[in-house]
């Protein structure tokens, strides 16, 4: 199984969905972001893959790029920019008691998305 959900940022791909855990390929375009947000019920695995950007995580900013990796802790406060002129693709693995995509909390959005 695989879907592809285009995204303002850029796109994700999804590889395998089970209730306790989801895999994902993220693909941010250039000078992109994902929202600045937090999980209840999830803890996140990212795999950089290929570009740069910036990791912000609890209010701290990483330069990531190929090869680096992030624990995501249920509510730990995330994103991650594309700094780079390169897509940025990460693989994601979700897990937790409640993998949904409508479970995640908003704190900031360049999109106006609540």
């Amino acid at each position: 199984m695989s879907r592809k959900i285009k995204k303002v940022w850029g796109l994700y791909k999804e590889f395998a969905r089970e209730d306790d855990c989801v895999m994902k390929q993220l693909v941010v375009e250039p000078n992109q972001s994902l929202s600045y947000q937090f999980h209840e019920y999830r803890n996140e695995f990212w795999y950089v893959s290929s570009g740069k950007g910036i990791f912000t995580l609890n209010g701290n900013d990483f330069e990531v790029s190929h090869g680096d990796t992030f624990n995501i802790l249920i509510k730990d406060k995330h994103r991650v920019r594309n700094t780079g002129a390169e897509q940025l693709i990460i693989y994601e693995m979700q897990y937790g008691p409640k993998c949904e995509e409508t479970v995640l909390v908003r704190i900031k959005d360049d999109y106006g998305r609540v």
